[in-house]
Protein backbone atom coordinates (compact mmCIF):
# COMPACT_ATOMS: atom_id res chain seq x y z
CA UNK A 1 0.00 0.00 0.00
CA UNK A 2 1.23 3.46 -1.06
CA UNK A 3 1.34 5.72 1.21
CA UNK A 4 0.92 9.47 0.64
CA UNK A 5 3.95 11.71 0.91
CA UNK A 6 4.38 14.94 2.54
CA UNK A 7 4.25 16.89 -0.97
CA UNK A 8 0.90 15.69 -1.10
CA UNK A 9 -0.66 17.35 2.02
CA UNK A 10 -3.61 18.66 0.05
CA UNK A 11 -4.87 15.30 -0.55
CA UNK A 12 -4.57 13.95 3.02
CA UNK A 13 -7.35 14.07 5.38
CA UNK A 14 -7.13 15.25 8.98
CA UNK A 15 -7.68 11.55 9.86
CA UNK A 16 -4.09 10.26 7.61
CA UNK A 17 -2.39 13.11 9.15
CA UNK A 18 -1.74 11.24 12.85
CA UNK A 19 -0.42 7.97 11.32
CA UNK A 20 1.81 9.14 9.07
CA UNK A 21 3.27 11.33 11.56
CA UNK A 22 4.06 8.63 13.95
CA UNK A 23 5.07 6.27 10.34
CA UNK A 24 7.79 9.45 9.89
CA UNK A 25 9.37 9.06 13.64
CA UNK A 26 9.66 5.51 14.04
CA UNK A 27 13.19 4.21 14.49
CA UNK A 28 14.99 3.78 11.08
CA UNK A 29 16.36 0.85 12.80
CA UNK A 30 13.25 -0.96 13.32
CA UNK A 31 11.03 -3.65 11.38
CA UNK A 32 7.37 -2.80 11.28
CA UNK A 33 4.13 -4.34 10.79
CA UNK A 34 1.35 -2.04 10.00
CA UNK A 35 -2.34 -3.64 9.60
CA UNK A 36 -5.28 -0.94 8.66
CA UNK A 37 -8.96 -2.40 8.20
CA UNK A 38 -11.68 -3.41 10.33
CA UNK A 39 -11.37 -2.64 14.11
CA UNK A 40 -12.26 -6.49 14.74
CA UNK A 41 -10.63 -7.59 11.76
CA UNK A 42 -7.33 -6.00 13.26
CA UNK A 43 -7.57 -7.27 16.76
CA UNK A 44 -8.26 -10.91 15.17
CA UNK A 45 -5.34 -10.82 13.16
CA UNK A 46 -2.84 -9.47 16.29
CA UNK A 47 -4.54 -12.51 18.32
CA UNK A 48 -3.74 -14.86 15.47
CA UNK A 49 -0.14 -13.47 14.77
CA UNK A 50 0.49 -13.87 18.99
CA UNK A 51 -0.79 -17.47 18.85
CA UNK A 52 2.26 -17.73 15.86
CA UNK A 53 4.87 -16.17 17.97
CA UNK A 54 5.17 -12.92 16.12
CA UNK A 55 4.86 -10.52 18.55
CA UNK A 56 2.59 -9.90 22.02
CA UNK A 57 -0.55 -8.54 21.74
CA UNK A 58 0.49 -6.02 24.02
CA UNK A 59 3.57 -4.80 22.08
CA UNK A 60 1.40 -3.29 18.91
CA UNK A 61 0.56 0.24 19.45
CA UNK A 62 -3.32 1.19 20.57
CA UNK A 63 -5.52 1.34 17.71
CA UNK A 64 -5.68 5.00 15.99
CA UNK A 65 -8.73 5.76 13.95
CA UNK A 66 -8.24 6.24 10.45
CA UNK A 67 -10.52 9.19 9.31
CA UNK A 68 -12.37 6.23 7.11
CA UNK A 69 -15.58 4.90 9.18
CA UNK A 70 -14.67 1.71 11.62
CA UNK A 71 -10.70 1.55 10.26
CA UNK A 72 -7.81 1.76 12.45
CA UNK A 73 -4.47 1.21 12.05
CA UNK A 74 -1.97 -0.48 14.06
CA UNK A 75 1.74 -0.98 14.29
CA UNK A 76 4.32 -3.38 15.79
CA UNK A 77 8.19 -2.44 16.16
CA UNK A 78 10.53 -4.60 16.45
CA UNK A 79 14.27 -3.96 16.56
CA UNK A 80 16.70 -5.29 13.41
CA UNK A 81 18.19 -8.57 15.13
Amino acid sequence: MAMPTDNNNSQLSQGDRPILERLNHLDDRCNRIILVGQSEWVDRLIKSLHLCGIGETILWSPAVPTGQPDQVVRILSRSRL
